[in-house]
């Protein structure tokens, strides 16, 4: 918290990177809860957004959607 107050540092952050291939949605659901209650920030990177829980959507502060295409 004192990161927080002194607006110095950088705050800590969880990074799941296809959490959904190997996390249950109620660990994931879980994580990102107490992440947020102590400060941290949560980052998903995956191919398939629509495989994390539906309620992740409804916490985010920032979304972030990338197409890259390939012929």
């Amino acid at each position: 918290h004192h990161q927080i107050a002194s607006k110095q540092g950088m705050l800590p952050f969880l990074l799941f990177d296809e959490a959904h291939f190997y996390l249950p949605e109620e660990a994931i659901r879980s994580l990102v809860t107490r992440a947020r209650h102590t400060g941290m920030a949560a980052i998903f990177a995956t191919n398939t957004p629509t495989k994390l829980p539906a309620d992740i959507f409804h916490q985010l502060d920032n979304l972030i959607l990338l197409r890259l295409p390939h012929n």
